[in-house]
């Protein structure tokens, strides 16, 4: 039967079960602030803490409500006097805890157990208002979802406790404000009350299907998120269609948080004069300063400024900056031999968005503008770079020596400019570069290729990286998952940490099987997004900028070698093989490797790593659904009950206007408005189980009741009822498996 809840055993039963749910919700919050980097609280202390404060808001709100506004007034004074007292820790507190959204890990943690009290108690006064005003439990449950969402972009790993006091908070909740709908508790015959065990039971069916979910998830991970990135992919590409624009996210200095997807539109077209015979990397932004996922543009321009302020000789200081523009490839023309290499000719034009910036090959130098709106280039391979700076004729030796003075106060400058790193931001990677000193190049570069290799794996779809936490830390250390922008960026900051000048290079990466033969001799390759790539330069002496690539290659690769340096004198291991400068192709087989943003099993194959360091994230992209199934399935349930005991208390008329719904449901009626003389025949026909004769009792009965003076009896209502229960199994037993799932659950006729 239903009881008003105003008496004293229901109000005190409510007041108990509001007590567990907040504190749930409160507690939940407290976990999720906890899991933060950089911080601490003492859960020893706000477990009690958040009972006592729910339990104290409760109390006077709903018992001494008279009181309540001094109540407020006190603790407001509490707090403030609290807040001037202790006002140095706390803001030291407050300002670590504003830090873990602003980016990077401290090396100590920051107990902020004393702000989180004068949270904690501002939260628990806020949930109680909000549970206690019209929408308000909407409200909370919006904003707490919210947060759980969005919490792993911003670097926080929320806990599965924290998930499930918070489940237990939001369900409990709902399902008691539908058993406690209009101030009513649900009694049983015996007369106890049976709300609070409903909202108990459904929270235990959560928990159960949480518990199923985890097993589902371990063995179907892969297939998940296979599904969610092939959605993903298939959204982000209409955009990119519907729009014209082109994939940002690895073009520029922003290295991306999110997964890389291509469309496959045109950016360059590059014309040769030769038929290439190694890849071509084609750079576009070099970035200078790093800070918080982001590299600046570098700005060589300073540097030459410097260096041409130090020259007396006005004529040859302003001709600095072309002379550093082309330098190496002048000096590698001018050397002495019979058998010189001849410099390649290069030409580019834009065939999309590319043309924000120039696009220019290593070794190289630049020549004119086209006619045709590109621009052209001489350069050099990287095995025909071979520069002697003794080696040059006797009308050279004048510029050359003004070349090797600008090669030496450049490389002084840039050991400066180049090699400087955020170190406060970036703790984890500054000892792991300090553990392991060491001073030779090829040691360095086989320490850093061996790392990378070591703790990641490649994949353009690693997942959404965490906000407050900086990308390279994150990539090497967490996620342990990326594609090139996060290699280039990891690489840069360790050469920069062992002191070897180094930037971030964004561009274009052209194989040779790109390159098709065209008109007049020319080989020509239509370079699209799929081709972006990024890597690192180092600045070596004799070579300037070199290229120096760090994502794992797709192919063979080949013994690790670039310009000024070899696998014998750089001390590289056999077991850490890597590919340094330009990444040979096979010379037997005429197909390049494919370029590392191309989608495809390379780009999937390693997402365990990720699935193993965000496991959390899978597991609730696959509890959180089913838990939301089994919460329409627990109100499917409970409504049913309710419409089941509504029919058994039902009059004569309300049992005839359940078999005209019925009739309707089905098809039955269709030009019958159920007042017409003839219905007891049709409705007999139609319903054999129903006798004509029932058929024209049941509608005497309901004329009756709606006309006449005399209410139907006890007799004729349960006749009335007996009509339609006869009509509702007849009914069921002709519908299928849909119609009976939306006749028991959704019409609940019976």
């Amino acid at each position: 039967m239903i009881v008003n809840t105003e008496s004293a055993e229901n109000r005190s039963s409510s007041f108990i079960f509001d007590i567990i749910l907040q504190s749930c919700g409160l507690f939940g919050l407290i976990l999720i602030i906890n899991s933060f980097a950089g911080v601490s609280i003492s859960i020893v202390l706000m477990l009690p803490v958040s009972v006592l404060l729910t339990g104290l808001y409760l109390y006077i709100y709903q018992f001494k409500r008279k009181f309540f506004p001094w109540f407020l007034f006190i603790m407001a004074v509490l707090a403030a006097a609290v807040i001037l007292i202790w006002f140095e820790p706390l803001k030291i507190q407050l300002r670590a805890l504003a830090g873990c959204f602003g980016g990077g890990i401290t090396s100590e943690e920051t107990d902020i157990t004393a702000l989180m009290l004068i949270i904690a108690a501002a939260a628990a006064l806020l949930l109680v208002i909000a549970e206690n005003i019209p929408n308000g439990h909407t409200a909370a449950c919006v904003l707490i979802t919210a947060l759980v969402i969005t919490g792993p972009l911003l670097g926080i790993h929320v806990s599965i406790p924290a998930v499930l006091l918070l489940l237990v908070f939001q369900l409990g909740f709902y399902v008691s404000n539908i058993v406690r709908k209009k101030n009513v508790l649900i009694r049983s015959k015996d007369g106890r009350t049976v709300g609070i065990k409903c909202a108990a039971a459904a929270g235990a069916v959560f928990l159960a299907a949480l518990t199923v979910a985890a097993p589902v998830t371990y063995m179907g991970a892969a297939s998940l998120y296979e599904m969610i990135y092939s959605a993903e992919e298939y959204a982000y590409k209409s955009y990119l269609n519907l729009t014209g624009a082109s994939p940002q996210t690895i073009q520029g200095g922003h290295i991306s948080r999110i997964n890389n997807y291509t469309n496959d539109s045109e950016q360059l077209v590059v014309q040769l004069t030769h038929r290439p015979s190694e890849p071509i990397y084609l750079k576009g932004f070099t970035g200078g300063d790093y800070s918080d996922g982001e590299w600046s543009s570098s700005d060589d321009s300073a540097l030459l400024s410097e260096i041409r302020d130090s020259i007396d000789n006005y004529y040859w200081a302003s001709q600095i900056n072309s002379m550093y523009s082309g330098m190496y490839f002048v000096m590698n023309a001018s050397m002495q031999g019979d058998d010189l290499p001849e410099p390649k000719s290069m030409s580019l034009r834009y065939a999309g968005s590319a043309r924000m910036n120039f696009y220019m090959p290593y070794f190289g130098r630049w020549v004119s503008f086209g006619s045709y709106g590109g621009y052209t280039y001489q350069y050099y391979d990287r095995g025909d770079m071979n520069i002697d700076w003794d080696n040059v004729a006797d009308d050279f030796v004048a510029q050359r020596d003004r070349y090797y003075y600008l090669k030496q106060s450049y490389a002084g400058k840039a050991r400066t400019a180049y090699t400087g790193v955020p170190e406060e931001s970036l703790p984890r990677l500054v000892r792991l570069c300090e553990e392991h000193p060491m001073t030779d190049i090829g040691e360095i570069t086989d320490f850093i290729i061996s790392e990378l290799d070591r703790r990641t794996e490649y994949s353009t779809t690693p997942g959404w990286s965490a906000l407050n936490t900086d990308i390279a830390e994150y990539f090497l250390f967490e996620r342990k998952s990326g594609y090139c922008v996060h290699y280039a960026t990891a690489a840069t900051l360790m050469y920069r940490l062992y002191g070897v000048p180094a930037r971030y290079v964004s561009g274009y990466i052209v194989y040779p099987s790109d390159f098709e033969r065209g008109e007049y001799r020319t080989y020509n390759a239509v370079v699209t997004d799929k081709a972006a790539h990024a890597w690192v330069e180092i600045l070596l002496d004799d070579y300037g900028w070199t290229p120096v690539e760090v994502t794992p290659s797709v192919g063979d690769i080949t013994e690790p070698v670039y310009p000024g340096g070899n696998s014998e004198s750089s001390g590289l291991d056999a077991e850490y093989s890597f590919s340094v400068g330009y990444a040979q192709p096979d010379e037997e087989n005429a197909e390049a490797p494919a370029s590392e943003n191309e989608t495809g099993n390379e780009s999937t194959q390693n997402r365990d790593i990720y699935l193993g360091s965000n496991s959390f994230a899978v597991y609730a992209s696959i509890a959180l659904p089913a838990v939301i199934v089994l919460l329409l399935l627990s109100l499917l349930l409970l409504r049913r009950r309710r419409r089941l005991r509504l029919i058994d208390k039902a009059g004569c008329r309300r049992s005839f206007q359940m078999i005209v719904d019925l009739m309707l449901f089905c098809g039955m009626i269709t030009d019958y408005s159920a007042v017409e003389k003839e219905f007891p025949e049709y409705l007999s026909r139609k319903i054999p189980s129903i006798s004509i004769d029932d058929a024209r009792r049941l509608l005497k009965i309901v004329n009756n009741a709606a006309y006449g003076q005399n209410a139907p009896g006890f007799e004729d209502n349960n006749f009335a009822k007996s009509v339609y229960k006869r009509a509702a199994n007849h009914v069921y037993k002709a519908l299928n498996p849909i119609q009976k799932f939306r006749f028991k659950f959704v019409k609940v006729f019976g």
